[in-house]
């Protein structure tokens, strides 16, 4: 038993080979181990870091697009864009 928090993203290992890991005390987390000499490792992966990062990389190249396409419509003018500019003739 570790005295540790029970959630999602823990792995266990038992001399290589992988291990459930059960709650314990309805708070920590264990692994049944049997008896002898053993090496275990406990591993963490934050659940959908990935999707978390694959999220933020969409959302800033949409913002950067944005700003690009702002960047190009102001260099170019209004007339650029079809909006008519207010040309009186003398």
């Amino acid at each position: 038993m570790l005295n540790d928090a029970f959630a999602p993203g823990w792995t266990a290992a038992i001399d290589g080979r992988s291990a459930h890991i059960y709650p314990v005390n309805y708070l920590a987390r264990g692994v049944w181990v049997e008896p002898g000499r053993h090496t275990l490792v406990f591993e963490y992966h934050t659940p959908l870091l990935r999707a978390g990062w694959l999220m933020f990389s969409l959302e800033f190249a949409a913002i950067a697009c944005w700003f690009f396409m702002r960047r190009v419509a102001s260099v170019r003018g209004p007339a650029a864009s079809g909006a008519e500019g207010d040309q009186r003739k003398p």
